[in-house]
């Protein structure tokens, strides 16, 4: 796994699966590091989750709102 910051004070948890992140649902996240990848040809994002509930409007990917 790798990140380049995670925000607030989330724990990464070692389990029977290697790794994994556990957020509390309202502020945590982690952001990646700016980069300058051409992105024309299309690109991949994948994330597993595993969820208690949703509120509206949830996201598990999302850009930074500045």
């Amino acid at each position: 796994m790798t990140m380049s910051q995670t925000e607030n004070t989330t724990s990464v948890k070692k389990d029977a699966i290697e790794s994994v992140l556990a957020f509390d649902g309202i502020d945590y996240y982690v952001q990646l590091p700016a980069a300058n990848t051409d992105y024309s040809q299309g690109f991949t994002v994948e994330a597993w989750v595993q969820h208690k509930s949703f509120r509206s409007r949830s996201r598990i990917i999302a850009p930074i709102q500045k």
